[in-house]
């Protein structure tokens, strides 16, 4: 494969041995949806007892072309905080809607925040 400056390539380790898994994408976005699909996976999977994963970028820093973990210029994170930071958002949005529908059928607002509570510590 011919690598090009700018490309991207997300990481996987599994289980913390040396050998990595690298999956060429084209964007930022496409990297989360592997990311989050590898994650989904390997929570189904008994045998991963530790994963990691990351973006990379193919750049020049100085001393040629090479390849170096990607960081937002905006903010400096790196695509796992980026991803949190966006699981963390829909989570907060969804407890939320939860709790206002709960609210709206007329539960009252200590055993709403209960049932939200309660779904979340099991999904």
């Amino acid at each position: 494969m011919i690598t090009y400056e700018n490309d991207l390539r997300v990481w996987l380790n599994r289980n913390g041995d040396n050998e990595f898994i690298y999956i060429y994408v084209d964007t930022k976005n496409e990297a989360k949806k592997i990311i989050r699909a590898a994650i989904a996976k390997d929570l189904t999977d008994e045998s991963i007892t530790m994963n990691a994963f990351g973006l990379e970028i193919y750049e020049d820093f100085g001393e040629g072309l090479q390849w170096s973990e990607w960081y937002s210029e905006e903010t400096g994170d790196d695509i796992m905080s980026e991803i949190d930071e966006e699981d963390n958002n829909l989570d907060e949005d969804f407890q939320t809607q939860a709790k206002d529908a709960l609210l709206e059928i007329g539960l009252p607002e200590d055993e709403a925040d209960n049932q939200v509570e309660d779904y979340l510590s099991n999904h």
